[in-house]
């Protein structure tokens, strides 16, 4: 029997206005963006493993948040999964039994992801970025050190394709 949370909408602009307030204010709109500050200031630690999955995130009993990475993945795709992870603990997904029952799982991971790409790929930033017509994609691969399709997103996303030299 499927329950309202297992079809609730992924909240795209909660997840991108919190992004934005974690760049703002822990990250202090630098870029590229020091994951490592930002776990810092949410008090949670980060770590590579073993793992199946990219990332994983947990809470023990006294509150603290580990943030897991798979051993192995390239470091664009290593800040993705971390500020995805980071993108659970700030959308309050995460719960001290590490169970997340307040939406369904393909809304949190969807929302994860809106956060990542926010957090890695600040709009407001992109845009000024851009506004000189001589930026190509790898610029802004290497400016935000993101793969080659999160920049893609980030400039579909923020209509910026026209802003861009085909170089």
């Amino acid at each position: 029997m499927r329950t309202e949370t297992d079809i609730a909408e992924p909240r795209y602009g909660l997840a991108k206005a919190r992004a934005e307030e974690i760049w703002e204010n822990q990250a202090q709109k630098k870029v590229p963006v020091i994951l490592n500050d930002i776990v810092s200031a949410l008090g949670a630690n980060v770590s590579e493993a073993d793992l199946e999955a990219s990332g994983v995130t947990r809470m023990d009993k006294q509150g603290f948040c580990m943030i897991l990475y798979k051993k192995g993945m390239s470091e664009v795709r290593q800040r993705f999964t971390v500020a995805h992870e980071i993108g659970h603990i700030a959308l309050e997904h995460i719960t001290f039994d590490g169970s997340s029952s307040q939406f369904s799982g393909k809304s949190q991971e969807k929302e994860a992801d809106e956060f990542a790409g926010q957090l890695l790929i600040p709009a407001k930033d992109l845009r000024a970025f851009v506004k000189n017509k001589d930026k190509t994609i790898e610029d802004i691969v290497k400016r935000y050190r993101v793969s080659r399709p999160a920049a893609i997103i980030a400039i579909q996303k923020n209509r910026l394709l026209n802003k861009l030299s085909v170089n």
